[in-house]
């Protein structure tokens, strides 16, 4: 792991309040701890602290874009790379060994301890200011780094830990800091890194028992946060990941039970509004990461301009099957449109920029937990199969398919294919397949064979070297 000292992890967290470069918090300062002191000895100076620890993970380089659009949906074959010549291309053909792919992969593992180290620290001074600050905004902060520090370590385990299932869940997977030290401890068993990010989100939860949210209906500003139910959303996709079907299908059945707090998207929202769709789904999004320069990254990869060396798209054929040519799912032909220039194929518009700045959640949101996937997960740990399938179906109707499948004995495929429908640009189809025990993924080149050694990433050179 990157070493951070602790003197320095405030500057981290205030990387987006400031105009210093990225450089400044490598720099030795007298007045670093004072610094720090006065920050977090303010309710107004540690809701800058964590406002802070979220813009840092919501970077373009991370979850606003970079991890879940790109380069975990090129491992599952979401987009066509026939150039080997592009940046890309090691990550479409699976083969991480390649120097750009291992420098992508370290800096992934760098930022996200990063923010560990944030959080720690967080958690650490808050507890030592808490007589300053009020109950609700301690509960509520709490609450939500200890919700952010869980999702870090999971996708941290899901991206460098074993295949979780039986003795394989016991194999040594990822470093756990609970706490700000100098002290490299050893590489933690898969189920002990469980344990703990499970224990992270029983906290959060327990902290944001009196979250607003909780009491109030459908707001922009407390749904893109982390809070209660985001809290809830992510434990069941932990449970499920770890095979606890039954703690999954309870915990998903919770959030699904305040569905009205985040309803379902309106066809007239996104295929009736051109200049202001919200192709993101937005009132259903229970976590998502807000990234100012969202538009910079989407026009970096997904714009239709783009020589097809640097363009990230699926191809026509592709998207055929995929969405089956269904052009009336939501996520098809009012998701990939073909632009006025450009290519002369569709492309990926989820993440182009709206008109109306006022819209700021269409232009600057990346998901992260929808409410969707509370219903795949019901569907797939449901005691009953048809009534799992009625979970399927009911996604179905508000994607724009009004055809209800009606087969139990297809439950399976369709969980499968709506993984691959439902979450293009969002990164949960790769561990989707890694805790499926795929052997094969569907791939604008076919289907493409996959080992279950290539779902377990080597660790970058960045942390062995220092051990």
């Amino acid at each position: 792991m990157l070493r951070i000292r602790p003197i320095y992890i405030y500057v981290i967290c205030l990387v987006c309040l400031s105009t210093a470069g990225c450089k400044k918090w490598l720099e030795v300062k007298p007045d670093d701890t004072f610094t720090e002191e006065m920050i977090y000895k303010t309710e107004a100076g540690t809701k800058d602290a964590l406002n802070g620890i979220l813009l840092k993970i919501s970077s373009g380089s991370l979850y606003g874009m970079n991890l879940t659009g790109v380069y975990l949906d090129l491992l599952a074959q979401r987009y066509r790379v026939t150039n080997d010549a592009s940046p890309y291309y090691s990550f479409y053909t699976l083969d991480l060994s390649q120097s750009t792919a291992k420098n992508v992969l370290q800096s992934f593992w760098e930022q996200m301890y990063q923010g560990v180290a944030n959080t720690n620290r967080f958690l650490q001074m808050t507890e030592q200011y808490k007589a300053n600050y009020s109950e609700q905004f301690y509960q509520q902060a709490k609450g939500e780094v200890h919700a952010i520090r869980a999702l870090l370590y999971f996708d941290l385990l899901r991206m460098w830990g074993p295949v979780y299932d039986g003795d394989d869940s016991t194999a040594a997977s990822i470093p756990v800091y609970s706490t700000i030290t100098h002290v490299y401890p050893d590489y933690a068993p898969a189920n002990e890194v469980m344990d703990f990010i499970v224990a992270d989100l029983d906290s959060a939860i327990a902290y944001m028992a009196n979250d607003p949210i909780i009491e109030s209906n459908y707001d922009d500003d407390n749904n893109m946060r982390l809070n209660y139910y985001a809290a809830k959303a992510l434990k069941a996709r932990v449970l499920l990941y770890r095979g606890d079907k039954a703690g999954a299908y309870s915990m998903a059945k919770e959030v699904m039970q305040v569905q009205d707090k985040f309803p379902w998207v309106l066809r007239l929202n996104i295929a009736s509004n051109r200049t202001n769709p919200d192709r993101i789904f937005g009132t259903e999004v229970l976590f998502g990461v807000y990234n100012r320069n969202l538009y910079d990254a989407y026009k970096g990869v997904f714009l239709s301009t783009l020589n097809e060396g640097s363009l990230l798209a699926a191809g026509p054929d592709f998207l055929n099957t995929v969405y089956e040519s269904l052009l009336g799912d939501f996520r098809y032909g009012d998701t990939w449109l073909q632009a006025s220039d450009g290519v002369s194929y569709r492309t990926f518009f989820k993440y182009a920029p709206v008109s109306d700045a006022a819209h700021y959640k269409f232009n600057y949101t990346v998901p992260v937990i929808r409410m969707s996937e509370m219903y795949l997960i019901a569907a797939e740990t449901a005691p009953d199969p048809a009534e799992g399938l009625s979970y399927i179906n009911e996604i179905r109707l508000h994607r724009g398919l009004d055809t209800e499948i009606s087969d139990p004995a297809q439950l399976t495929n369709e969980i499968r294919k709506s993984y691959i429908k439902e979450f293009y640009g969002e990164g949960q189809l790769w561990f989707f397949y890694k805790r499926t025990k795929a052997t094969s993924m569907i791939s604008p080149a076919g289907n493409r064979a996959i080992s279950l050694g290539k779902y377990v990433f080597d660790y970058p050179d960045s942390e062995t070297q220092q051990r």
